[in-house]
């Protein structure tokens, strides 16, 4: 049941009995040992009225794993959406199929997987094509690598034109304690659009750490990002950006919290400008079902001017199942400050 709407469940969801299994006879790397997991039909009717019929939500699928001490194949398929008349309906189908070796995997003392997807919505000429390997490996007790990759094939409805999309990125994390993590990536993307090329690529360092058995907590990065128009062997740079940010937040006791950030922003598009924003935030609980809290954030622009904005914010859970909440931001409209009022109601909430 849900507020303002009535909805109706009609399931025949064998997955909901568990997976049907079968392990072929032994026969080292030939035996393959198989998991069907059907969900066969998921629907949920909502009425508009009494007599008449909003919407159905469907969901339809089937899961079909396959392994040996070689290989682990594991495929999926679903069909999802939203059917609101004999006419209308809005449909996705998704194909996912993920692979790995688990005796490649020990032999090379990494983690590999490949995972590719394709999304269809019938009656659709759109598609979308992804490939995903990744590959992760321990590189001592205070390190771990990342390395992923991914082909993106993106084609909407009624156009003949797709986009294509290649991200690399590698990932360098450890901790230096158990209080203290570090982690380094870098990362290159090329979007091919209507003849339209661009690359951005970047790096970001991050350090975070913890004290006083985790009422205090911190978390620094230094991030840069270049972006770039390409045009056979030329390219220009559209876009070039470098952020240091830091955010700290610490417990005073149970009821109380306080929180301080800083950031500098340096951007260069025809020209180069720069910005600050310094945060500080405090949280309250004062009795054990009303939350306070106010937050005030300061920008200052590399040309002299200043802006500050507020929010706050109060809670009220009278009940586990129910929450009240009324707040209030100062918000930038039109390069102005206005004040946003917001109510919320939840129900449901445990």
């Amino acid at each position: 049941m849900k507020l303002g709407t009535f909805s109706i469940l009609a399931s025949l969801a064998l997955g909901t009995l568990g997976p049907i299994q079968s392990h072929a006879a032994p026969g080292g790397t030939g035996s393959f040992a198989y998991a069907v997991t059907p969900e066969l039909f998921d629907a949920t009717a909502i009425p508009k009225d009494k007599d008449q019929l909003k919407e159905v939500q469907m969901r339809s699928g089937m899961g079909l794993s396959l392994e040996n001490p070689l290989v682990n194949v594991a495929v999926n398929y679903r069909l999802q959406g939203v059917i609101k008349g004999t006419d209308q309906s809005d449909l996705t189908d998704v194909l996912s199929t993920r692979f790995k070796s688990s005796l490649l995997n020990k032999l090379l003392q990494v983690d590999a997987t490949v995972v590719a997807d394709r999304t269809g919505s019938p009656g659709s000429d759109a598609y979308r094509y992804q490939l995903a390997p990744r590959i992760t490996k321990s590189l001592n007790s205070m390190a771990r690598l990342d390395l992923r990759y991914r082909h993106l094939i993106d084609k909407p409805a009624s156009s003949d034109k797709s986009t294509t999309t290649r991200d690399y990125m590698l990932d360098v994390h450890g901790a230096l304690s158990p209080n203290l993590q570090w982690r380094s990536s870098s990362f290159v993307k090329y979007h091919e659009t209507l003849g339209q090329d661009h690359r951005t690529e970047g790096y970001a360092v991050n350090l975070n750490g913890k004290a006083r058995a985790g009422r205090l907590t911190w978390n620094s990065t230094y991030r840069v990002t270049d972006i770039s128009a390409l045009d056979g062997t030329d390219e220009t740079l559209e876009l070039s950006q470098a952020v240091i940010d830091f955010q700290t937040r610490y417990a005073v006791n149970k009821d109380l919290k306080l929180e301080l950030g800083s950031e500098i922003k340096q951007e260069t598009r025809t020209e180069m400008r720069s910005e600050r924003h310094l945060r500080a935030g405090v949280s309250w609980s004062p009795v054990s079902r009303y939350d306070l809290g106010f937050k005030i954030h300061r920008v200052e622009s590399q040309y002299g001017s200043e802006d500050v904005y507020g929010s706050g914010n109060i809670t009220w859970t009278p009940e586990r199942h129910m929450r009240f909440s009324l707040g209030y931001g100062h918000k930038a409209v039109n390069g102005q400050a206005g004040i946003q009022l917001s109510t919320r109601l939840e129900l449901g909430k445990t």
